[in-house]
């Protein structure tokens, strides 16, 4: 009895100050009392989760578009691949290969449509105008060296424009979040698009030519 007798003098009066305030309410008070104190902490929960849910939603749409972003700008480097292996092949005199380098500049073009369609959608919510610009830019140059007779080095033009194509790519990957992914299993898929397979390609171009 003498251990407790000190914690019930202190809490007493604390309890009897509450029990005295709540016998001076009435009870429609009393109860609009228990429901704010019950509401308040659930009302802030919730707009705690509503406000994760948003974010949650906000970076899957940015990955979607991201994705979306990358597939025909994903075409558009293996066309100019294509191009670099066929212009070496053109260059060192097989003159064959020179429908087939008109060919693929058609394709390149095709695949540029496409991106500004792409772009027209997109573009104003990851900001890629300025760097989708100048690989346009460098394609429209490369075109212009490939027409001419007799046929020209194009190799370093090639290369920029592939370095300028790799470069969009994971530009859309980092402001797109996919880089960023918390899923291990689409982190690494989302490593290897933008980072391991075009390393991989370049080195194999790198040996065909």
């Amino acid at each position: 009895m003498r251990g407790t007798g000190l914690p019930g003098c202190c809490i007493a009066p604390q309890w009897g100050e509450a029990r005295q305030l709540m016998d001076r309410l009435t009870y429609p008070r009393k109860f609009l009392l228990i429901f704010l104190l019950f509401a308040l902490p659930l009302g802030m929960t919730l707009y705690l989760l509503v406000g994760e849910i948003n974010n949650s939603i906000h970076f899957a749409q940015k990955e979607i578009a991201g994705a979306r972003y990358l597939r025909p700008l994903r075409a558009l480097q293996e066309q100019v691949a294509r191009s670099r292996l066929t212009a070496a092949a053109y260059l060192s005199g097989q003159t064959d290969q020179r429908p087939e380098v008109v060919r693929i500049q058609a394709n390149i073009q095709n695949v540029i449509k496409d991106m500004d369609k792409v772009e027209a959608s997109l573009g104003g919510e990851l900001e890629s105008a300025s760097r989708l610009g100048v690989v346009k830019e460098n394609a429209a140059f490369l075109a212009s060296r490939l027409r001419e007779l007799p046929p020209v080095d194009t190799d370093d033009l090639h290369r920029k424009l592939q370095d300028d194509i790799g470069a969009l790519m994971a530009y859309v990957g980092d402001v797109s979040n996919l880089i960023l992914d918390p899923d291990l299993d689409a982190y690494y898929m989302m490593e290897a698009v933008l980072l391991k397979l075009p390393d991989a390609a370049d080195l194999l171009l790198q040996r065909g030519c």
